[in-house]
């Protein structure tokens, strides 16, 4: 992009981008999104001006991908076990800004050994809503077996996910927080298995509560030269009856 036609859309359109340091912000009328390509492409904010208020948990990240081995269980990964063939949550991401009339997008990718992971996150101008599309590509002779993951963690406290657990063929879920009057809702374009676990600091019967961390976990077997895709949508409502204040 252009340096003024940067500085024209940084001064007044909606949506608006904006970029440096090796961070991507984000902007529309209702939304902020503030993601650092250097590490692992992570969201470090996602900002609902209407609640006022930031759904990321300060502990945890948004959008990180992860290839883990194919018998990896949710409880590994909740322990901090997870074996994975790529380590895609710490490197630099390449990265670009695009936008259009109605959405501003950033697109990130990277290659880790034989596989380029390419993700983007289009936020629409108008809604509380963000559109996730993530494509992993095999650039080798040989097939490779991973569960491919999305995760997500939420400065929000639903009594359903806090604890460890794991739900089956998700297409649509939703974390409701009665106290901060908000509902967070998952669509996938293709069934996931719904992992979620508690983020919670110090011991015994002194854990503090910090976040919920979702993931949806896919398997994939990747053959020579193709890729897999998926796409998701998250959505931020009040529940049915409320208004945020």
């Amino acid at each position: 992009m252009q340096r003024e036609s940067r500085r024209r859309l940084i001064c007044g359109w909606t949506p608006r981008l904006q970029e440096g340091q090796g961070q991507l912000l984000l902007r529309s009328g209702e939304m902020t999104l503030l993601m650092d390509a250097r590490r692992g492409g992570r969201l470090l904010e996602i900002g609902d001006k209407r609640a006022q208020r930031n759904l990321l948990s300060a502990r945890g990240q948004g959008g990180l991908e992860h290839l883990f081995a194919p018998r990896t269980r949710v409880r590994d990964f909740a322990q901090g076990k997870a074996k994975e063939i790529a380590d895609l949550s710490g490197g630099p991401y390449e990265a670009r800004l695009e936008e259009g009339k109605d959405f501003v997008k950033a697109v990130l990718n990277r290659q880790s050994q034989a596989l380029t992971i390419t993700k983007s996150v289009t936020l629409p101008a108008r809604g509380r809503r963000i559109l996730f599309a993530h494509e992993v590509a095999n650039a080798s002779d040989r097939p490779t077996e991973f569960l491919f993951g999305t995760e997500i963690t939420l400065n929000l406290k639903d009594a359903h996910v806090n604890r460890t657990g794991e739900v089956p063929g998700v297409r649509r879920f939703a974390v409701l927080d009665p106290a901060a009057r908000l509902q967070v809702s998952w669509v996938f374009d293709r069934p996931a298995q719904l992992w979620y676990f508690p983020l919670e600091a110090g011991s015994g019967t002194r854990r503090v509560y910090q976040g919920v961390k979702l993931t949806g976990v896919w398997p994939v077997k990747l053959l020579p030269k193709r890729s897999w895709q998926v796409r998701w949508e998250l959505k931020i409502e009040e529940p049915r009856g409320w208004s945020a204040a």
